[in-house]
């Protein structure tokens, strides 16, 4: 997953992420694998965030981002 922020944290950070979904809101435990910070005016781009590796993710993650 990536995170469009314009403030990022060390890769090997651990995160818990809240996901909201139309049908609900899941909880994910997350590893940041890379981090790019930039001027504001990049965030729209996608050139500056945060790629997460989820850990452990519940077996239905990928139904409920295929119906979003």
């Amino acid at each position: 997953m990536m995170l469009r922020t314009p403030r990022v944290v060390a890769p090997g950070t651990i995160l818990t992420l809240e996901v909201r979904f139309p049908q609900k809101t899941i909880i994910l435990t997350g590893r940041v694998m890379w981090a790019r910070e930039g001027p504001l005016s990049w965030l729209s781009t996608g050139r500056i965030g945060m790629g997460i590796k989820f850990v452990d993710p519940p077996a239905g993650l990928a139904t409920l981002v295929r119906s979003a």
